[in-house]
C-alpha cells in the first residue's frame, strides 16, 4: 500500500498562539494551518486533539467553564472593596475625588452631589453596592455547587480578553495581548486567576463572619 505523504503542517498542541487558538474556537479552523492545504477532516481531527489538551490543562471542563464566573467574581469583588472604602472615606469627608470615583461606578446617583444631598447619595451608593454583594453571594454558591446550575455561554474572544485584563489588574501586570502568549500560557494565567478568586472569597467570608 502506498504511503500517503503529508504536504501540510498544522499546530498540534497548546504552543499555538492564543490569537490563532481563539480564531479556531470561533470556528475558523484554518487558523491551525502552518503550511499547505490540509483537508477539513484533518483540521477537525487536529482541533479535537488540541481541545482535549486545553480542557485537560484546566483539570477538566468544569474549571474551563467557570472561568466566566471567576471573571465576574473578581470584578465584583474589586468593586465591592473599592466601594466599601469610598463609603468609609465619604462618611468622614466627601471630596471631589471621592465623588468622581463614586460616579465612576455607573450607579444612578444624583448628578450634582453636594452638602445638601450627600447623605442621600451615600445611602443610594451603599444600596447599589449591597445589590452587587448579593450577586457575589450567588456566584459563590455556584462555585461551591450550592446554587442552581447555569449553562455557560459560548466562549468568545471577549472572554479571553476579559480574563487577561483581570489577570493584569489582580497581579498588577502590564496589559497582556492575546497575540503575545500561547494557549498554554493562557491556561496558567487563568488558573492563577481562579486561585486569586478563591483568596478573595476567603477574605470576604472572614469579613462577613
Amino acid at each position: 500500500m502506498k504511503e500517503v505523504i503529508k504536504t501540510w503542517k498544522l499546530y498540534q498542541d497548546l504552543t499555538i498562539n492564543l490569537d490563532l487558538f481563539i480564531k479556531a474556537i470561533e470556528g475558523d479552523l484554518r487558523a491551525l494551518i502552518i503550511d499547505g492545504e490540509p483537508s477539513n477532516e484533518d483540521l477537525i481531527k487536529c482541533w479535537e486533539s488540541i481541545q482535549k489538551m486545553y480542557v485537560d490543562g484546566f483539570g477538566g471542563r468544569e474549571v474551563d467553564s467557570n472561568i466566566q464566573y471567576v471573571n465576574d467574581y473578581v470584578e465584583l469583588s474589586v468593586r465591592e472593596q473599592l466601594g466599601t472604602m469610598l463609603l468609609e472615606l465619604g462618611s468622614r469627608r466627601l471630596t471631589p475625588g471621592i465623588i468622581q470615583c463614586m460616579q465612576g461606578f455607573g450607579f444612578p446617583l444624583p448628578s450634582n452631589i453636594n452638602d445638601g444631598n450627600v447623605d442621600k447619595a451615600l445611602k443610594m451608593f451603599k444600596g447599589y453596592l449591597n445589590k452587587e454583594g448579593l450577586r457575589l453571594d450567588k456566584l459563590s454558591a455556584m462555585f461551591e455547587g450550592e446554587g442552581p446550575g447555569v449553562e455557560p455561554k459560548k466562549v468568545c474572544r471577549a472572554d479571553f480578553v476579559k480574563t487577561l485584563t483581570n489577570v493584569s489588574i489582580a497581579f498588577k501586570m502590564p496589559p497582556i495581548q492575546t497575540s503575545s502568549i500561547t494557549a498554554e500560557q493562557f491556561i496558567e494565567y487563568a488558573r492563577q486567576l481562579v486561585d486569586y478568586q478563591k483568596q478573595l472569597e476567603e477574605q470576604r467570608n472572614k469579613l462577613k463572619s
